[in-house]
């Protein structure tokens, strides 16, 4: 019995990929962070307060830095392009909060 053969057309799939090329040698990115004995519910309530605002923060204000606040904070702080770290000195200033001394 003679092979038999049959041929298909698929197709082609594309992807669309974002890429940033950086220039220069990587840098490391050093900010101060609040520390845990600063991290009060006030601060905390004010952040959020801002997030709340700024449309990030969907959740309520709570003085709690939870999952949600976190992730609302990351993402206000990459559209700012702030180091997303936790909650920044540099962060606070940005939004307008006076940093605790």
């Amino acid at each position: 019995m003679p092979a038999h053969t049959s041929q298909t057309l698929v197709p082609a799939e594309t992807h669309a990929f974002k890429r940033t090329d950086y220039e220069g040698k990587p840098q490391l990115a050093l900010r101060q962070a609040v520390c845990e004995a600063d991290l009060s519910t006030e601060l905390v309530r004010t952040v959020q307060k801002h997030l709340k605002a700024e449309g990030y923060l969907t959740t309520a204000v709570d003085g709690l830095l939870g999952k949600d606040t976190i992730s609302a904070l990351h993402a206000y702080q990459f559209r700012h392009g702030l180091v997303s770290s936790g909650l920044t000195f540099e962060t606070l200033e940005q939004m307008g909060i006076e940093p605790p001394r």
